[in-house]
């Protein structure tokens, strides 16, 4: 739908320093339009929107074009308008945010007011903004993307909940949407189980599931909160088998 908001492509409100935008690859008519068709064959739509504009547009396509059943999806979503969180979650649109770029080291910080509209210097991913407003919020690594940071779920956990890389110098980052520990792994598990459409196969341990799961050399619930990153798999399960042993 749009580019990156860094690199000045995002389709935002308000505009970059200089009063630029980057522009859409698609009308929201075009995208209801597709919406329509692939929702109307069983395809759900899974849209990259970067900026408040582009996720409105893509949210107005949903609503308006698409069924709510089929859980179509938002991917990467940085920066929402408010009202865009409540039609969210009534009708049944997911999101797929990056909790991994949630942190900018000191030099960055310094520089990215210079690069991204007035207002979202500091503003990344609105991770509990999606679990307040009852959104089907999922993430992910983004890895090689973001070479260079955690490509782990431990690490984008630490990084989800405290703001901060442990790789690096710089002040916690929008500390408003940090989560919690629970959320974070929600995110991670159940919450793609769903969107996958996996939810009664997958995703949580419960009688009648496939036995998926990790033991974990680190009680990342509880151990403090810059160790989490320092946790690592001592076994993984797959369908109750044992296919990995530390």
């Amino acid at each position: 739908m749009d580019g990156t908001v860094e690199t000045g492509t995002g389709f935002v409100d308000p505009l970059y320093p200089g009063g630029k935008q980057g522009i859409a690859n698609w009308s929201e008519e075009e995208v209801t339009d597709i919406t329509h068709k692939a929702n109307a064959k069983g395809l759900s739509m899974h849209i990259h929107t970067m900026g408040n504009k582009a996720i409105n547009r893509v949210v107005n396509a949903y609503v308006n074009g698409g069924k709510d059943e089929l859980r179509n999806t938002l991917v990467h979503v940085h920066q929402v308008f408010q009202p865009d969180y409540k039609r969210m979650a009534d009708h049944n649109i997911y999101v797929t945010s990056g909790m991994l770029w949630h942190h900018q080291d000191d030099e960055v910080q310094k520089v990215l007011p210079d690069m991204v509209p007035e207002g979202m210097g500091d503003k990344s991913y609105p991770m509990k903004s999606f679990f307040d407003n009852v959104v089907n919020v999922t993430s992910h690594s983004d890895f090689p993307a973001l070479s260079g940071s955690p490509d782990d779920p431990f690490g984008i956990i630490e990084i989800a909940v405290t703001g901060q890389c442990y790789m690096e110098t710089g002040k916690p980052w929008w500390t408003e949407e940090l989560i919690t520990r629970e959320q974070a792994i929600t995110a991670l598990t159940i919450n793609v189980a769903k969107q996958m459409f996996l939810e009664n196969e997958r995703g949580s341990i419960k009688p009648g599931k496939y036995a998926d799961f990790l033991l974990v050399t680190k009680d990342v619930l509880s151990c403090p909160v810059k160790e989490i990153h320092t946790a690592k798999p001592a076994a993984t399960y797959f369908e109750g088998k044992k296919v990995y042993k530390a």
